[in-house]
């Protein structure tokens, strides 16, 4: 039999915070040997590196991590930023086909071929977006569990997009809604995944620092696919004859011609990424504080007993990985992490679906005044990505530095529900939502690269992806149940403070994530404290 010992990363991980004086040198020869293992049955201390306090103030200088024109402009940074402005516009096309079907809801519903009826509209929606609580994190296992690179991966789903896109062309073409619905539900299998795959590779390709920047960028083009579906296509029914002509077959053809797009550009990025990302990180971490940490904790100490004899022998952890242990690896703050992108979602996305009606029943606005508040909201959002994410860059805010912000922000956007439930100007309201929302997504997906360890990225993308879209799918059903059992009014009243609550659940567990982060911290300094006594003691 044999006796496995484990060693936390808590301590080392941490190592490179607490300043260290000349006695270190003498404290780390002192402390236990193989031979005599401390309590914890860890890795020996003998082999734990700590950093001199040169080392400590250059990893702690905070133009070290600001991005240079000399940086920027290097051959491998350009490539990243070439791979990030080609991810992102796929990520436009994705969205432009995701909300094409809305932007003529009314219209497909007359078509006589395809018979949509309010049933089978719910049909191709649920086939689209239910698959997006599960294929994600399936595919971040394939590649944290099985090796599957993440560009590989999203190469592949990009492709499935294309195919399902150009069956879905086909179906309306045709009026068989068989085949409309089996190439949205083959769209849909792969949407969420094309979106969040790239967090696997995308942020290790850029300079260090610029993450904030970029997302801003990304999540800017992104948006504004949606806006083009909303305001091109249905231009393009009109164009087409509308109800008397080809207007719904037109619509569907230029989706088609979109989503093929992103077949190609998603080749050109894995081509640039293959291969790149895990050697940029590498280089990024050679030489840190962390990385020379890390190189006396990669090994794992098993003790052997046989007949009164013990031997030991050094696993690696990667010849130990395997399914539970991979998901046990993910850091406890990421799980939080991704429990504040459910409230956030849950607080915004329905009053996506929700808003127009709102106006119009509580505020008595016309449908075009309603749609164009609505469009307003999205123009906002869209103008707030990139300065936030610039802003994140210049203060350069660290992990818990943007939980604060996203506490601050997700507090604002429940503030903004309540200004709307309570009879404050719709405009006051809706700028105070767009410009909240804009901040607290762009501040959370700034933070993906702290919360998620590197090695866990695509597999920390996948559970990012899943706790985002629960949260976007158990609020609209609460708010169906409202609307059901409310008078209107009542209902929209209702349904803004769920959303409310939602936003100040948001805040208060990012608020959590800091208190833990510091406990954390105030643990390990302790503990460091404890063990140099020690030494000297034994000294």
């Amino acid at each position: 039999m044999f006796k496995a010992t484990n060693q936390s990363n808590e301590y080392t991980s941490c190592c490179a915070r607490q300043p260290r004086d000349s006695s270190n040198t003498r404290l780390a020869s002192c402390r236990p040997t193989h031979e005599h293992s401390n309590s914890y049955g860890a890795i020996p201390h003998s082999q734990v590196y700590i950093p001199s306090p040169q080392e400590v103030a250059d990893e702690r200088d905070p133009r070290q991590s600001i991005p240079t024109m000399a940086t920027i402009s290097s051959s491998k940074s350009r490539k990243g930023l070439v791979c990030a402005l080609v991810v992102s516009f796929i990520f436009s096309a994705n969205h432009f086909c995701r909300d094409a079907p809305g932007t003529v809801e009314e219209q497909i519903a007359r078509d006589p071929l395809l018979a949509v009826t309010p049933s089978r509209y719910g049909l191709i929606t649920a086939v689209y977006f239910t698959p997006s609580a599960i294929v994600p994190l399936a595919l971040g296992l394939l590649s944290s569990v099985w090796g599957v690179s993440p560009e590989a991966i999203f190469h592949c789903c990009a492709w499935i997009s294309v195919i399902g896109n150009a069956i879905t062309g086909v179906g309306v073409a045709k009026g068989s809604f068989a085949t409309l619905l089996f190439g949205r539900g083959m769209v849909g299998t792969v949407y969420e995944a094309v979106d969040m795959m790239p967090l696997g590779f995308l942020p290790q390709m850029l300079p260090e620092g610029l993450w904030p920047t970029c997302s801003g960028i990304l999540n800017t083009i992104l948006r504004l696919g949606s806006v083009a579906a909303f305001v091109t296509l249905p231009l393009v029914y009109d164009k087409g004859g509308g109800d008397s002509g080809n207007g719904i077959r037109n619509v569907f053809i230029v989706v088609a011609m979109v989503g093929s797009t992103i077949g190609p550009l998603a080749t050109a990025s894995w081509f640039m990424a293959s291969g790149r990302a895990d050697k940029c990180f590498k280089e990024k971490q050679e030489g840190s504080i962390e990385s020379k940490i890390s190189q006396a904790t990669e090994i794992e100490t098993e003790e052997f007993v046989d007949n009164g004899a013990s031997t030991q022998k050094n696993v690696t952890l990667k010849e130990r990985r395997g399914l539970v242990s991979t998901v046990k690896s993910v850091p406890l703050t990421f799980w939080m992490y991704a429990f504040v992108g459910t409230a956030l979602y849950g607080s915004v996305v329905p009053f996506w679906f929700y808003g127009s009606g709102f106006l119009q029943t509580s505020r008595g606005f016309s449908l075009r005044a309603a749609d164009g508040i609505m469009v307003f909201l999205e123009g906002v959002i869209c103008i707030l990505f990139v300065p936030t994410g610039v802003l994140i860059t210049y203060f350069r805010l660290d992990f818990v530095g943007q939980q604060w912000v996203l506490a601050v922000a997700n507090f604002c956007v429940a503030l903004s529900y309540i200004l709307l439930a309570s009879g404050a100007p719709a405009y006051f309201g809706i700028v105070s939502l767009g410009c909240s929302y804009a901040v607290s997504v762009q501040t959370f997906w700034s933070a993906f690269p702290d919360a998620c360890p590197p090695q866990l990225a695509s597999l920390g993308a996948g559970i990012a992806a899943c706790f985002v879209n629960v949260g976007a799918t158990v609020a609209p059903l609460l708010i169906g149940i409202m609307d059901e059992s409310f008078r209107r009014e009542l209902a929209d009243v209702t349904m803004l403070l769920l959303l409310a609550s939602f936003a100040l659940v948001g805040s208060c567990i990012a608020i959590s994530i800091v208190t833990k982060k510091e406990d954390d911290y105030n643990a390990v300094t302790d503990y460091d404290a404890s063990q140099e006594s020690i030494c000297e003691l034994n000294v």
